[in-house]
């Protein structure tokens, strides 16, 4: 599986994981989850520029820069007590960045 892909797996997980803690287990039946999951699929991006946001290999992403022009907020998961990409979004695009790590 390529990097990129592996990216959108996981920050699809993260959405999906996001939205689940928010129901009890008796509010979601399985086939409400089951449509919930085929609504939240990757799809193939048309006319996307790509550009690194963040310091070095492991601590950027890839985004799609001609589609962050409307975005308010970011988030950032997993920043083990450092945030290059955080830091750059918030400075570039001049907005807040709620950052997130379970274990920092």
């Amino acid at each position: 599986m390529s990097r990129i892909r592996k990216m959108i797996f996981w920050s699809v997980l993260a959405v999906l994981a996001a939205i689940l803690a928010v129901f009890t287990p008796d509010a979601l039946d399985y086939r409400t989850r089951l449509r919930l999951f085929a609504e939240v699929q990757p799809v193939q991006l048309k006319n996307c520029e790509m550009k690194r946001y963040g310091l070095g290999r492991d601590e950027g992403y890839l985004l799609c820069e001609n589609l962050l022009t409307n975005i308010r907020v970011a988030y950032s998961y997993g920043i083990a007590g450092r945030d290059g990409f955080g830091c750059e979004i918030s400075t570039q695009l001049s907005l807040p960045v709620h950052q997130y790590d379970c274990f920092d």
